[in-house]
């Protein structure tokens, strides 16, 4: 994994909040451990923010894990070193 990816996703993704390994270790994964294993955590403020995700890490063959509320009860936000995650948390409503 490259050392400027959290730099880089901050540029790619200006309105999103990005945690690194550092901060991922800081914060509860929920039930399961595994949730919070990724490199990066990014938590997008729109659906533009996820579009500009996609893309940054498909650009860079990143492997990408979408959660929404990360419970862990049945393992599928599960992540490792080298995935980013996508926290889907922020976009909370239906629009037009």
């Amino acid at each position: 994994m490259s050392e400027t990816l959290i730099a880089d996703l901050r540029a790619a993704c200006p309105n999103a909040v990005v945690w690194d390994k550092a901060e991922l270790a800081s914060r509860d994964p929920g039930f399961d451990q595994r949730n919070f294993g990724a490199s990066a955590l990014v938590r997008p403020a729109d659906t533009e923010g996820v579009a500009a995700l996609v893309k940054f890490c498909a650009a860079r063959g990143l492997s990408l894990v979408a959660q929404g509320g990360r419970t862990g009860l049945t393992g599928a936000a599960a992540t490792v070193a080298g995935q980013v995650i996508c926290d889907l948390g922020a976009l909370n409503r239906v629009e037009e």
